[in-house]
């Protein structure tokens, strides 16, 4: 069973042996990641036309183009470039993909938020969905999102310290009350950590020691919460 791994930046940049291009069914890359690929990869452009005007790419059947370094698959979001996404059409890609990875010998592979972009779907609907059929890949998984995004995970896959931990800051943050309590901040620092937690989530601690006006022993009062939590959960961080 894979660990998915969540990433933020450049999917394109992205050292994986595959890359996932979210692509509609009418030979149009036109915006977005999808026009990305197509100027990073105009060969393989040529073959995803070929692929539409034939029927070989559909809906619940998407393609992996193997000539180029990474290979490129190109996973159906929706029928139609003008048209939405379906979260149906989400799941019959990956539940092929699943049925397909070994066969064609993927060890790694990168995705985006599929649909979420141009295809208007919310990401707490496809993340769920991504985690439960990509979790079952013993290969390396990754998802790129958003700051801010939240990371889901399979029932069944374990989550790391740091992740648990994380998700637990960032629901006590969303109270100054909280945060005064469990975390001894003064009423000015916790105010200043709620705000910046309402602005978004926090996906790094990198982020929670960046909040403008978080002073040295504030920090160290967080840190000391983030060590007493990774005790607890038998998991100590450096």
């Amino acid at each position: 069973m894979a660990a998915i791994r969540y990433e933020r930046g450049d999917l394109l940049q992205a050292r994986v042996q595959v890359l996932v291009n979210p692509v509609n069914c009418k030979g149009v890359m036109g915006k977005g990641l999808a026009l990305a690929f197509k100027q990073r990869y105009p060969a393989m452009f040529v073959v995803y036309q070929r692929q539409c005007r034939t029927g070989i790419l559909r809906i619940g059947k998407p393609c992996l183009y193997c000539d180029s370094q990474p290979w490129i698959l190109n996973f159906p979001t929706k029928n139609d470039w003008r048209r939405p996404s379906k979260l149906e059409y989400i799941e019959a890609g990956l539940h092929y993909l699943v049925e397909h990875y070994q066969r064609w010998g993927i060890q790694s592979i990168a995705f985006p938020k599929l649909g979420t972009q141009n295809g208007k779907l919310s990401w707490d609907q496809v993340g769920p969905l991504m985690a439960r059929y990509l979790s079952q890949l013993p290969i390396e998984v990754w998802i790129f999102i958003e700051p801010g995004d939240k990371e889901y995970y399979s029932p069944s896959q374990p989550r790391s310290p740091e992740a648990a931990i994380l998700e637990e800051f960032n629901s006590l943050a969303l109270s100054r009350e909280l945060l005064e309590r469990e975390l001894h901040l003064s009423q000015r620092q916790a105010g200043k950590v709620a705000r910046a937690r309402a602005r978004a989530t926090f996906s790094t601690f990198a982020e929670i020691e960046q909040i403008e006006g978080l002073t040295r022993i504030s920090l160290r009062r967080i840190k000391d919460y983030w060590q007493r939590r990774a005790q607890a959960l038998q998991g100590p961080m450096s």
